[in-house]
Formats: C-alpha cells, structure tokens, sequence
C-alpha cells in the first residue's frame, strides 16, 4: 500500500481525486 500511495500521490492523485477523493485527502 505505501508503494502505491506514492504513485498516487505524484499525478493521479488529482485524476484520482474525484473518484477516491477520501484517500486523497490525507496527501492533498
């Protein structure tokens, strides 16, 4: 899981946003 918090952390987190918007938070 952390490897992949950073990969959404980097770009998709903005993409992501929308659609996981709960686990974006903690690095938006």
């Amino acid at each position: 899981m952390a490897s992949s918090t950073r990969s959404t952390r980097s770009t998709p987190a903005r993409g992501k946003s929308k659609g996981t918007s709960s686990n974006v938070t903690p690095w938006l």
